[in-house]
């Protein structure tokens, strides 16, 4: 029950906020959160300890999964020693598009502003062509250089040299996955679920999810906006392989942190029990049942679960749907009141 997520930008990690912030208020845990905003500190290597939601002197926090810049020994401090870490990867490339996509319409980001001006008909190219051009200063606030490296905590004092030397991006590795107890991979999310719903004993529905943030919302957004004609770039899905190319020269750390998590990830995948894919395959059937009764508002009340092997029979009401498919700002506002119903506060 003791779990530190960390919620890397862009790698389907507020579908994960939102499965952990269930499990949180169905539990009545404690939540390490801050109390105003959504993150707690991703532009910042340290908590900010009078900005947090406070329990009581001597306890510790069962949980954490909002935006932080991961430090290892400034988190500890606020959890039991039986916690586990957690973290999740995506490709790189495809995390990349989806981030500047993403604060483009939802932030007006300044960074993708500057270079839809400089090029208007294909910023991503204009970006992946002159990257140093368009770096944030300080680097930690940087959405776009190596951003899922920079969440899992690395050195920013020597963040070139770091890029520019194997052997340096190999420590940051070896230091990483010594703290983290299991690394999801987005490719391989239903997987990954099941090994982590295993990994911590939960159950299947603790683990089952509506898919937020998705590419489908930045389209549907980019519809409704005036004058979208020159936005054609937005509803690009495919990119040619100097695009990857020249991603992967950029971020050099980010390429080097995913190869290493998917391959951890693959050979565990390989080593779970026989029966794995049938959990997975039920799991995944679960999924499209859940998500096509919670869809449609006007059907049944709730939906019946029957029993697996792999689980006990259980029931989605339509209070779960709701909590599955509000969006980090409203489920983190209700994190927050059970946190001061929790302590009166």
């Amino acid at each position: 029950r003791h779990v530190v997520f960390l919620k890397v930008h862009k790698a389907g990690s507020t579908t994960m906020l939102n499965i952990l912030s269930r499990f949180a208020l169905s539990r009545q845990l404690n939540v390490l959160m801050h109390n105003e905003t959504t993150d707690l500190s991703q532009y910042n290597t340290k908590i900010p300890k009078t900005k947090v939601m406070s329990i009581q002197i001597g306890e510790k926090y069962d949980m954490l999964f909002h935006h932080i810049v991961f430090n290892h020994t400034d988190v500890a401090q606020f959890f039991p020693r039986d916690v586990k870490y957690i973290a999740i990867v995506r490709n790189p490339f495809d995390s990349f598009i989806s981030m500047f996509k993403y604060v483009y319409t939802r932030w007006n980001h300044h960074t993708t502003k500057a270079v839809e001006r400089t090029n208007p008909r294909d910023p991503i190219k204009e970006y992946l062509t002159h990257p140093l051009n368009y770096s944030a200063s300080p680097l930690i606030t940087d959405l776009f250089d190596n951003r899922m490296s920079v969440d899992f905590g690395v050195n920013l004092t020597k963040f070139r040299e770091i890029k520019k030397s194997p052997k340096e991006i190999g420590n940051f590795i070896n230091k990483i996955d010594k703290v983290f107890d299991f690394v999801l991979v987005l490719e391989y999310f239903e997987e990954s679920l099941v090994m982590l719903k295993r990994l911590m004993g939960w159950s299947l529905k603790d683990i089952v999810f509506f898919k937020l943030n998705s590419f489908k919302e930045i389209i549907k957004k980019t519809e409704n906006t005036k004058n979208n004609s020159s936005k054609d770039w937005l509803m690009v899905r495919e990119y040619p392989e100097e695009f990857r190319v020249m991603h992967r020269q950029w971020a050099t750390i980010d390429y080097a942190v995913y190869s290493h998590f998917l391959r951890v990830f693959k050979e565990k995948m390989k080593s779970q029990s026989c029966n794995f894919e049938g959990e997975v395959d039920i799991f995944k059937q679960m999924l499209t049942k859940v998500n096509t009764f919670c869809s449609n508002k006007n059907g049944m009340n709730s939906l019946n679960i029957d029993q697996t092997m792999w689980s006990k029979t259980f029931e989605v009401t339509r209070n779960d749907c709701s909590l599955m498919t509000i969006d980090e700002i409203e489920i983190t506002g209700i994190l927050r009141k059970h946190m001061r119903v929790l302590y009166r506060k």
